[in-house]
């Protein structure tokens, strides 16, 4: 088991665990579904940890696999 930020290579399984989130009736954030591409979801992460989105303090997303 790992713990680390998201890669393109992970689309397939971020996408299955997206799925399984749609017989919840709690969503939390950061299982909604993404908008747009998988390649512009992580290319929104990585402006997330820049600190490049809206002035907001820097912010990592990491995933346990």
């Amino acid at each position: 088991m790992t713990f680390r930020e998201l890669k393109q290579s992970d689309e397939k399984i971020f996408n299955d665990w997206i799925k399984s989130w749609t017989t919840e009736s709690v969503i939390v954030s950061v299982a909604k579904p993404i908008t747009g591409s998988f390649a512009e979801h992580l290319a929104n992460l990585e402006q997330m940890k820049n600190n490049s989105i809206n002035n907001f303090v820097p912010a990592s997303n990491y995933f346990f696999y």
